[in-house]
């Protein structure tokens, strides 16, 4: 596996932000700049929760996004992950452009079985101060354990420690299966099926007792069957009897019924021939009386239009008014005649105001310009140098002249408003004439409208006195006609109902005719059913029937008592059964806690075995990862270091680093600081290759708690390194020997 190119946007500081991871990386910049937040979005990549690197959205952003490609077995893979402030984070991978996981539980699943995240935390990522520290801490419990847990050796500690707790819980449980077993006497199996065999034995003779009753049962059912017979054709006879004389009292109640029916209908069609005869006389009494609604129509409208033609009034007087209203609106044309030469006065007096006013402001200037004159100033007249004295005369002149124009102005102006006067007095008169010629206009229309009013009501009242006549009126009163047509409606509703009734005596004759028919038809089949009654009785005895009944009773009785007795034994038969399975299970659950305590002590005797075989195994493991890792430290440390004195480096039992060398055995405490950095880099070398399945270390700021020396020291080292595996690191100070294939300067970015 080998990481290609990662890229962000929105992530910490970085808007948009694409890398080249291939050959490595060599990050640099200032504090604050964001470099530990590019290692931070490769772990982002592989982590599970990925709620804890919210805080690495950018300000003032919603979310961020990573993208990670890396190659695996020839296959080229993009993660992308993104998170959000105030919604749930997606992520998606592609292989080879094919989508193959979608959502994070998808994702995060899928990758762990490429890299799984405690890889990636535990050794692959190595924080800042944390590079030597591990093999400084090896020689502690934590270091051990830290170890152990990397080498998966902690699984089979766990592995022992189950087995202790299921030989506890084994030995609980053969404690109690011992005590329930106690509860059975030495020999209870055998006691059991002997139980069971006379159990079966007596359930036997019950059957066969049964079987016996059984066939009792058939001998008296078929007796029964055979009587049950004889009497079901007596009953037959019986019901039949029963069923005929119920229908001929049936047959009784129907002809009472009709023939009552039938004496109903007659005495209607009696009444109904009396109904005839009387509204013959209704109808001639309604003809008389049939126009009277009409009169009062008539004399109704005719009362109408008397009233409206009193109210149209005196029309002649109407008429007289108008003509009135006439004669003053001829005045109108003198006075528009005066009103035009009001208004031309009226203009005159406004333009020559304007004048004088005109006149009054050109002496104003002028009184103004003879006082600006100098005393060098000549007469434009005679061309002599005016004194001051004649300037004043001058002056006073001009000032008389303007109040003799004021003066005609005020007059003028007094004259004008007077003339406006008289003008509005004959504008309103004017208005007046005009409004009262429409008004004329109007009042000629209506009584246009009402002259042909008058002549239609007339023309009305004419027509509906002829039609009157024509109807019979002879003078009365509304109160006569009212009294008429009440006796008319009275008449009209009585015709009405007798209509209704006599309509009904077809109807009444029809059903006359069919109950008639009914009768008959009733009466001969009363005759048949009394004929078949007496057939019936020459077959039927009642005294035998009665003996057949007694007789199927006894038998009946017998058949229960029989059947009371097979359900005795089939009750005691099922006793038996119970009691059979109940010893059975008894037998069972004895033979089932039997083979359990043996199957128990069995897997006690194997979980003791395996018990006692379990730390051979586990120091058996321990011994070749501890091997196949001190192989491994010793090729990277002295490819690193390049010492030919240092020989081996091997673990002691507490996990202590050993080193051999020419001068002989000591401890990694007797190392110089440079040599204990690059021990450090190659422990990390060798772990990586014994459990990683990608070669990649990711250093953030290793070289923080070291000087100068040391660090060019651990620059060369990791110059090593990266030509055998990836490296991507963080750093602020600047290494002379660190020499990465690629270099990202974040010091200005």
């Amino acid at each position: 596996m080998k990481l290609l190119t990662l890229e962000l946007e929105n992530w910490s500081l970085h808007e948009h932000l694409r890398i080249s991871l291939a050959n490595g990386l060599q990050i640099e910049g200032r504090n604050g700049t964001g470099k530990s937040s590019i290692l931070e979005a490769i772990r982002f990549i592989f982590a599970k929760d990925s709620r804890r690197y919210k805080r690495r959205i950018r300000h003032g952003t919603r979310g961020s996004t990573v993208r990670l490609w890396f190659i695996k077995d020839n296959n080229e893979y993009m993660v992308e992950k993104r998170i959000f402030l105030n919604r749930k984070s997606t992520a998606r991978i592609l292989m080879n452009s094919k989508l193959i996981a979608d959502g994070p539980s998808s994702v995060y699943n899928y990758l762990r079985g490429i890299l799984p995240e405690d890889i990636i935390d535990r050794l692959v990522y190595v924080p800042q101060g944390e590079l030597v520290e591990f093999i400084d801490e090896l020689a502690l419990k934590g270091g051990r354990q830290k170890l152990d847990s990397l080498l998966g050796l902690d699984k089979f500690e766990n592995v022992d420690k189950g087995i202790k707790e299921e030989i506890s819980e084994l030995k609980g449980k053969l404690e109690i299966l011992e005590k329930e077993i106690m509860k059975y006497p030495e020999d209870a199996e055998e006691k059991f099926r002997e139980m069971i065999r006379e159990m079966e034995v007596e359930i036997g003779k019950m059957k066969s007792e049964m079987a016996r009753r059984k066939q009792k049962v058939k001998r008296l059912e078929v007796r029964r069957d055979d009587l049950l017979k004889k009497m079901n054709e007596f009953e037959k006879l019986e019901k039949l009897m029963n069923e005929l004389n119920n229908k001929l009292n049936s047959i009784n109640l129907e002809i009472v019924k009709n023939e009552t029916t039938l004496r109903s209908l007659n005495e209607k069609l009696d009444t109904i021939d009396k109904k005839v005869r009387e509204m013959e006389e209704l109808k001639t009494r309604e003809r008389e009386l049939r126009n009277y609604p009409r009169m009062r129509e008539f004399l109704l409208e005719l009362e109408m239009n008397d009233k409206r033609l009193k109210e149209l009034g005196d029309i002649e007087e109407e008429k007289t008014s108008i003509e009135r209203m006439k004669e003053r609106v001829k005045e109108i044309e003198p006075l528009k005649e005066r009103k035009d030469e009001l208004e031309r006065r009226i203009n005159e007096l406004e333009k020559r105001i304007a004048v004088n006013r005109d006149r009054v402001m050109e002496l104003e200037r002028y009184m103004k310009n003879l006082l600006e004159l100098s005393d060098k100033a000549k007469c434009p007249r005679c061309g002599q140098r005016l004194t001051r004295e004649h300037i004043e005369r001058e002056r006073n002149s001009a000032k008389n002249k303007a109040e003799l124009i004021n003066l005609e102005i005020v007059k003028d102006t007094e004259e004008m408003e007077r003339l406006k006067r008289g003008l509005e007095k004959i504008s309103r008169e004017i208005e007046e004439m005009e409004r009262l010629s429409i008004k004329i206009g109007d009042m000629e229309t209506k009584l246009e409208e009402k002259i042909e009013e008058r002549k239609n009501l007339e023309t009305k009242i004419d027509e509906i006195k002829n039609t009157l006549r024509e109807i019979g009126y002879r003078g009365e009163d509304l109160e006569v006609i009212d009294s008429a047509i009440n006796e008319l409606n009275f008449i009209r509703s009585r015709i009405r109902i007798f209509d209704e009734e006599i309509g009904k005596r077809d109807i009444y004759l029809r059903n006359v005719e069919e109950i008639n028919k009914i009768l008959n038809s009733m009466k001969r089949e009363k005759r048949n059913i009394i004929k078949k009654l007496d057939e019936i009785k020459e077959e039927y005895d009642a005294n035998l029937l009665y003996a057949l009944r007694v007789e199927y009773e006894n038998l009946q009785k017998s058949i229960y008592e029989t059947r009371n007795e097979m359900n005795e034994y089939r009750l005691r038969i099922e006793m038996g059964e119970n009691r059979i399975r109940e010893t059975k299970e008894k037998l069972k659950e004895f033979i089932e806690i039997s083979d359990e305590i043996k199957k128990a002590r069995r897997e006690m005797g194997l979980l003791l075995e395996a018990r006692n075989l379990f730390p051979e195994i586990v120091k058996y493991l321990r011994e070749k990862f501890i091997s196949q890792l001190s192989s491994q430290l010793t090729y990277y440390f002295r490819r690193i270091n390049q010492n030919p004195k240092y020989r081996e480096i091997s673990f002691d039992k507490e996990y202590r680093i050993m080193i051999s060398s020419t001068e002989g055995e000591f401890y990694i405490d007797q190392l110089s600081g440079g040599e204990k950095v690059q021990l450090a880099i190659a422990f990390r070398i060798a772990l990586l290759r014994l459990l990683s399945p990608i070669k990649l270390l990711i250093l953030d700021e290793p070289f923080g708690s070291l000087d100068r020396e040391h660090r060019e020291i651990l620059g060369d080292a990791l110059n090593k390194m990266a030509k055998s595996g990836q490296l991507i690191l963080v750093t602020h100070i600047p290494v002379d020997s660190l020499n990465l294939p690629e270099r990202l300067d974040l010091g200005g970015y």
